[in-house]
């Protein structure tokens, strides 16, 4: 019987991959460099405990960031835009309206907020 674990490594092990995220994007975002993230993921080093403060940090901001969005594709390999994104979204400005074709449409400045995440 397989335990849960909290572990942000093997988290990241088994999310990043089934979401189609770059553990790079992930990487930059913490601001942690990709090669100690590698590290971290293949075994090589121990996380540290400030990094993994960043990485849970930075994972549970990317995954409302997901939820918020879905069904819109993000692209995960622009980090800069994804940073963007979380700053307004964690500052209460940045609001997405997911609405189907009979809907009702959202407002300009939503659409031009939305757009920028999705790019």
């Amino acid at each position: 019987m397989a335990l849960a674990t909290f572990d942000i490594i093997a988290i990241l092990q088994r999310e990043l991959p089934s979401r189609g995220i770059p553990a790079s994007t992930l990487s930059s975002l913490a601001g942690i460099s990709s090669g100690k993230l590698s590290s971290y993921m293949n075994g090589v080093n121990r996380c540290p405990v400030d990094h993994e403060m960043k990485l849970r940090t930075t994972w549970a901001q990317l995954k409302k960031l997901i939820e918020k969005t879905t069904p819109l594709p993000l692209n995960y390999t622009r980090a800069n835009v994804l940073r963007r994104c979380i700053d307004l979204m964690e500052s209460d400005r940045l609001q997405i309206i997911v609405v189907d074709s009979e809907g009702i449409e959202s407002s300009e400045p939503e659409t031009q907020q939305q757009n920028s995440c999705t790019q």
